[in-house]
């Protein structure tokens, strides 16, 4: 049975029989109440709650690590949440800066404010984040944001204030939600007010970087329905690539502006049927660095669900659609005061796709029962033309395709005993590639449909020792289809040309960890070692060429490992004050190939984060992360390194009225200088101070 408070608190459960109940207590911002409460015939019985400000990990939930929401406490896979307050006191303007500090995740060195848009979005425990392929999932309420044809991530379709919490599950995830999550998954999870709130901030800095956003959320229908509208907007002038003493009148700023528009309607049907819709629109310009190289990117979609109580079972249906459209110009250097486009694309695809589940808990050794289907439909093709000159126009080149995958999957949770859980996962995926052609000046190539199936298993067990003290260990196999683009999108300039490969096969990984949960009363803490092999490994290839123009191709290079330590701890002196640290030593190298002993790109060998959060109800609030991540390499043929680094960022608020907090953000504070593009040899993103205000009514 369910209730709800009324506005005074007041809640009811009409004519329960006789007998003893365990009443649970929830609210938002506050630790779950627990009472036993006995019925008796022909009496009222009355029972109220005073419920507590939560502990670090007291009813924190995770919904990624078994497709339904669990305690983080008692989770037998190595995970992380960033809770609300958190994420909207950090500096940096996306969760992919509040990402960086989480141990394991591996993302560019560049943020996604400058980065070639295109470039993979992220990976986790050394299996490959570079020029090639996104390695983990990313999901917004379940649904995958990894873009259709190339598999990036645009994480300002998910601004702060919509987040309730960012969670991060660590090892292959593919047992539950197939290709992509073969690293891990990370799942925002949207904030859903209860009030009728209006939300503004506005913050101008360094480089003419001004970011905006408004948000306005109502309810109706006594609760039952709800609705949220969010703008947002960011426009800078960027900053350069070169050092100065290196510049040339052809280098100029990166800059550009992103902006993003979406609304979600959150309706209760009855006390057994709730829903919602989504719908948004994220439009992007990117200025490259040089005169005439440019960023255009629209990406309109929307979502929508039901969650339906079926006896004591709950029914989800999910579906999606969005559709993703690029127009990018790339340019050579001609001199140091000429350029001229040198390749130009349009790329459009389109991304659909339903879900059903269902899963029940139960009251005895069998605690939960999940199980479902996810299908998914995606088309997309790219246009390019070639320029050797300006005047030039030497190729065009249509390259286009269709994927489809439907999966299969269930997980069942075992407590042989109040202290061991056993959770077994099994996913069963058939995908299939299908129209696949590539047409190079309007001779057509047509490619012949390709399918696979796989099957990925994941065991996880947890026993808890004592209290304070619990052993968990996992298995898992994962997989990752290539992309559209990795099989169909060509590049070429006229000195360079890089090849799609429609034959290339999938990507599959077989590995486990072993780890330690620590809780003594305010302090928490992990420790994880993790093994993975991945086979079939997709990066760049030399190939056969008919020119004189260096020619590489998509090609599975390589067997790769990759093993390692996570030392995870976080501790809450009060309320308000948190530290947190982490570390992760990552050991990633070719093991088979022709590569043999290169490190896997984008894999530091070390990776350090620390932050002190000072985060009171009112007053100053302060938050202050320091992070060190090691050298690596761009490529996995260890040509384009990139330094290692320490980065420093700070952000403030003060609470001057009751609605209006001042905001100071330092990004980069100590301004260290580092290699970010391990092939133009470039610079990350200097210091960036800014501030501004933020009222909420």
């Amino acid at each position: 049975m369910e209730a709800t408070t009324d506005g005074l608190g007041k809640y009811e459960f009409p004519e329960p029989a006789p007998g003893a109940y365990a009443v649970t207590v929830e609210a938002q911002g506050f630790a779950r109440g627990t009472a036993t409460v006995v019925v008796r015939s022909g009496e009222v019985t009355r029972s109220d709650f005073q419920l507590a400000l939560p502990g670090m990990a007291e009813h924190v939930e995770v919904t990624a690590a078994s497709r339904y929401d669990r305690s983080l406490e008692g989770l037998p896979l190595s995970a992380t949440v960033i809770p609300r307050d958190e994420i909207l006191a950090s500096a940096g303007r996306s969760i992919e800066e509040r990402l960086r500090g989480v141990a394991s995740v591996q993302l560019p060195f560049d943020n996604s404010d400058v980065a070639f848009p295109l470039n993979p979005s992220i990976a986790m425990r050394g299996i490959g984040v570079g020029d090639t392929a996104t390695r983990s999932l990313v999901l917004l309420d379940g649904l995958p944001l990894n873009g259709a044809f190339f598999g990036n991530v645009f994480w300002n379709r998910a601004p702060d204030e919509t987040v309730e919490r960012v969670e991060v599950v660590r090892g292959a995830s593919s047992s539950l939600f197939g290709s992509f999550a073969m690293g891990g998954v990370v799942n925002l999870v949207s904030h859903v007010d209860d009030r009728r709130q209006f939300v503004a901030d506005a913050r101008y800095g360094e480089n003419a970087r001004f970011e905006g956003s408004a948000q306005y959320a109502d309810v109706a229908k006594g609760g039952d329905v709800s609705f949220v509208l969010n703008g947002n907007y960011y426009r800078t002038d960027g900053f350069y690539r070169v050092p100065e003493e290196e510049r040339t009148p052809v280098d100029e700023r990166l800059g550009g502006s992103l902006g993003n528009l979406q609304g979600r309607v959150n309706v209760k049907f009855s006390e057994k049927a709730r829903g919602f819709l989504r719908a948004g629109y994220n439009d992007q310009h990117r200025e490259g660095g040089y005169p005439l190289q440019q960023t255009d990117i629209q990406v309109p979609d929307v979502a929508g669900g039901l969650d339906v109580q079926l006896g004591a079972g709950l029914l989800g249906l999910r579906a999606f659609y969005a559709h993703e459209d690029f127009r990018i110009d790339n340019v050579r250097v001609v001199d140091d005061e000429t350029t001229f486009v040198s390749n130009r694309h349009h790329t459009r695809s389109n991304d659909a796709g339903l879900s059903a589940q269902w899963s029940r808990g139960f009251a005895g050794r069998l605690a939960h029962v999940t199980a479902g289907t996810d299908l998914r439909l995606i088309d997309g093709s790219n246009d390019q033309d070639v320029f050797n000159t300006p005047e030039e126009l030497a190729a065009t080149v249509l390259g286009e395709g269709k994927q489809s995958s439907l999966g299969v999957f269930g997980e069942v949770s075992l407590r042989p005993t109040s202290r061991f859980e056993v959770l077994a996962s099994l996913r069963y995926d058939h995908f299939r590639d299908s129209d696949g052609r590539i047409v190079t000046d309007a001779v057509p190539v047509d490619y012949p449909e390709r399918t696979f199936d796989v099957a990925s298993p994941r065991v996880a067990l947890r026993y808890e020792l004592a209290q304070a003290l619990a052993l968990r260990g996992a298995y898992y196999e994962g997989f990752r289809a290539p992309t559209l683009a990795e099989r169909y999108r060509s590049f070429e300039s006229p000195t360079f040309r890089g090849l799609s490969n429609p034959g290339l096969s999938e990507e599959r990984l077989r590995g486990g960890d072993v780890g330690v949960d620590l809780h003594f009363g305010r302090f928490e803490g992990q420790v994880n070692g993790f093994h993975n092999q991945l086979r079939d490994f997709v990066g760049s290839a030399e190939a056969e060429s008919p020119d004189d123009k260096f020619t590489v191709m998509n090609s599975n290079v390589a067997k790769i490992r990759s093993r390692g330590v996570e030392v995870i701890a976080n501790l809450k002196l009060t309320d308000a004050l948190r530290l947190t640290a982490n570390y992760t030593f990552t050991d990633a190298e070719v093991v088979e190939g022709e590569l043999l002993g290169n490190k896997v790109e984008g894999a530091p060998r070390n990776m350090a984060a620390l932050a002190v959060s000072y985060l009171p109800p009112s007053g100053l609030s302060v938050n202050v992360r320091g992070r060190f991540v090691g050298e690596s390499f761009q490529d996995i043929t260890n040509e384009a390194f990139m330094d290692s680094h320490f980065i420093v960022d700070a952000f403030a608020s003060y609470r001057a009225r009751k609605n209006v907090e001042i905001l100071l953000v330092a990004e980069n504070l100590f301004d260290e200088k580092y290699i970010a593009d391990g092939f133009g040899q470039s610079l990350g993103a200097p210091r960036q101070v800014s501030g501004g205000i933020r009222v909420r009514f």
